[in-house]
């Protein structure tokens, strides 16, 4: 196994980080990822707790995290978790934090870089002068260093590139294969705390889900991070039609004139839109009804990805979920909840068809699949099924 360990730079913070030949991938010490994205006193402390909360959900990207030795701050090499790219993609879901996206589009840049270089042993040493610059070393420390190293520097990129020329060529394709990565922001909307997502690949199209944004901050804070993404939104979805996830649907619709999604049975509650705010005091204008109706099986597309639907009737008499396989995640509007399920009391409901649709539509779903309901913390098929009361 031949390893090279480095330090990289993410906004003048640093990140331990090792490349791993034989495997062709990098490491990341995930204790500097946490404390780069959160910015936390302690983010060993932060890592210990966050770790016993995916282990205990079934999360398999900490199960199968690896253990290397790397340089600490006491100048010893002890052993510290690290994830690869992959595996860091799906844990930073679970950190909430305004650095998420750059830090992504970070980690895949030093996977370009690292490609690029085996080509050209000149981008690698172009690329050490500004890490160490940013580590605190003099500009004569830096050519000195550089310079001693420089011939060693070509032999090993001789050697490297005589042995693994197969293997660049199956990363890259590899790296093509992904490089639609589908990926998701999440917001919390409304007095009622309603997770709404926008999702997007890297063709920039964009579909919003649930997004219930009650007021003008709210409204700018998912319109600012679209313009800023660049996004084209093509659909809006909504997983059902009770009044905390339809808010804002008429400005969404307003704003970017595309279909808006949602199944027919719900229909009802968009048309009583009006007076069923006025129960709980709120003044609001007319519910716009779905301009495309969607049902089981449908397949919603967007970019180079897509959205497979299915009705889960039980909580209403529409409510659906929507499964992202490319990224394994579930969209579960307020079928299946961390520990609990949706209530069944209000009209449409039923109780008996929920459990019967959760365990036939959901729980058949690969166990890591991450499910975000309409409210709360995300979960995964595994946990509920080991652990939910409701399901037993």
């Amino acid at each position: 196994m031949t390893e090279v360990t480095a330090i990289k730079i993410f906004e003048k913070k640093k990140v331990r980080t090792q490349w791993d030949e034989d495997e062709e991938k990098w490491y990341f010490s995930i204790i500097d990822v946490i404390g780069v994205l959160t910015d936390s006193p302690d983010p060993k402390n932060y890592w210990k707790v966050l770790k016993h909360r995916l282990i205990k959900e079934g999360n398999q990207s900490v199960t199968n995290c690896n253990r290397l030795k790397l340089k600490s701050s006491d100048g010893k090499f002890h052993k510290t978790d690290v994830a690869d790219t992959e595996q860091l993609f799906r844990l930073i879901q679970s950190i909430p934090s305004p650095k998420a996206e750059p830090f992504k589009q970070w980690m895949t840049q030093i996977a370009n870089e690292r490609l690029n270089q085996f080509q050209d042993p000149e981008l690698y040493i172009e690329q050490a002068m500004p890490d160490y610059k940013h580590l605190g070393y003099s500009d004569n420390w830096i050519n000195q260093r550089l310079s001693i190293n420089k011939i060693i520097i070509f032999v090993i990129f001789a050697i490297i590139n005589t042995n693994c020329g197969n293997n660049n060529l199956k990363q890259k394709e590899m790296l093509e294969q992904n490089k639609n990565n589908l990926e998701y922001k999440r917001f919390i909307f409304n007095e009622l705390g309603v997770n709404a997502f926008v999702l997007y690949d890297d063709t920039r199209e964009a579909v919003i889900v649930d997004g219930a944004a009650e007021n003008e901050k709210q409204s700018n804070e998912l319109l600012k991070f679209i313009e800023e993404k660049n996004l084209k939104v093509k659909y809006i979805i909504s997983t059902h039609g009770h009044f905390d996830h339809i808010y804002g649907n008429s400005k969404l619709l307003e704003k970017f004139k595309v279909p808006l999604l949602m199944h027919k049975d719900d229909n009802i509650w968009i048309e009583n839109f009006q007076q069923i705010t006025a129960r709980y005091g709120m003044k609001t204008d007319k519910a716009p009804l779905p301009t495309k109706t969607i049902d089981e099986g449908d397949t919603i597309k967007f970019g180079n990805s897509e959205l497979l639907v299915f009705h889960v009737p039980g909580h209403s008499a529409g409510s659906i979920v929507l499964y992202a396989k490319e990224i394994n995640l579930l969209i579960s509007g307020d079928t299946l909840f961390e520990d609990s399920i949706g209530r069944t009391d209000l009209e449409g409901g039923d109780y008996n068809t929920l459990i019967k649709n959760i365990k036939e539509k959901i729980l058949v779903l690969p166990p890591n699949t991450i499910v975000f309901p309409g409210h709360g913390n995300s979960t995964t098929v595994e946990y509920e099924s080991k652990n939910n009361p409701y399901l037993k």
